[in-house]
């Protein structure tokens, strides 16, 4: 994304998420906000069935076969290991690149419970402020919005700022966002959460597979998917083979828990579908605990 430039990515992943809640059975995730979440254009294509049939039968067949399940498994997977660390007593929850999420809409919290903390550039923050508060009044009192550029900035010097208590472990899920970053950023940013955070804090974020771990299908995919985000000036940076991640994010102070290659997640979530959804081929999640 541009510096003044709200995510259209983000939007888009709204989007399918809606398309998802409102024309299809089997929910992956449920999200009844979703479509209150995008601009005015996608919320006209969701509004008339006909729309979202042509959009998953025709005009964005590849690219929603390609990334369709991939964003609702990705949303599933990390809400499954929050709700995970929630039962073991974990009372901080961090979105980094938080884009159109709607967890804190969808999951009200008594007061003294789960905090929510919603990181993301300052403009796409803006965009999505403007939306909460045209669903509601105010925003949630759990939730903290917290503007930040990974580039420029780390985690923990924009939780500083906020109520966060780093002396209590915290659950971070950091989905859609490392695909846009350099490796350097990437590290940076998980060596800053691991010195910053209490030891048993839990992440959970995705990458996208190196070409070298692909089958042809899967190549395939990877590049229209690169192509649909290319286009929307959002271009993909960092790519990864399933060793790195483990070897290379171990170094900074974390112990793996479960990488989530495709194989896992059709199992976990696609296995019994009626409908052609399925997880996508060129990328992956993992779930690590600091040491």
């Amino acid at each position: 994304m541009t510096d003044n430039q709200s995510s259209k990515t983000a939007e888009a992943a709204a989007a399918i998420r809606a398309l998802h809640y409102l024309y299809e059975e089997q929910h992956i995730i449920s999200d009844p906000f979703a479509r209150h979440l995008t601009n005015w254009k996608w919320q006209t294509i969701l509004s008339n069935r006909i729309f979202p049939y042509l959009l998953k039968t025709t005009i964005m067949k590849p690219i929603y076969s390609a990334v369709g399940g991939q964003i609702l498994s990705r949303a599933r997977y990390a809400e499954d290991k929050l709700e995970q660390a929630i039962a073991k007593g974990i009372r901080q929850y961090v979105i980094l690149g938080a884009g159109m999420d709607s967890y804190s809409l969808r999951h009200p919290q008594p007061k003294g419970q789960l905090t929510v903390f919603e990181i993301d550039h300052p403009v796409t923050q803006g965009t999505k402020r403007k939306k909460l508060l045209k669903l509601t009044d105010k925003l949630p009192e759990h939730l903290v919005l917290v503007p930040v550029d990974f580039e420029k900035q780390t985690v923990s010097d924009a939780l500083k700022e906020t109520s966060f208590r780093p002396g209590e472990p915290a659950f971070y899920s950091w989905i859609a966002t490392t695909y846009y970053l350099t490796r350097a950023s990437i590290y940076r940013t998980l060596s800053s959460i691991a010195e910053f955070s209490a030891n048993g804090s839990e992440i959970v974020f995705d990458y996208s597979i190196a070409d070298s771990c692909l089958t042809p299908e899967g190549k395939s995919e990877s590049a229209i998917t690169k192509t649909f985000v290319a286009r929307r000036g959002e271009v993909y940076v960092s790519n990864f083979d399933h060793d790195e991640i483990k070897v290379e994010v171990g170094k900074l102070g974390y112990e793996l828990l479960e990488q989530a290659t495709p194989d896992l997640l059709q199992k976990l979530y696609f296995s019994n579908r009626d409908d052609k959804l399925r997880a996508a081929l060129w990328a992956a999640l993992v779930h690590f605990r600091v040491k």
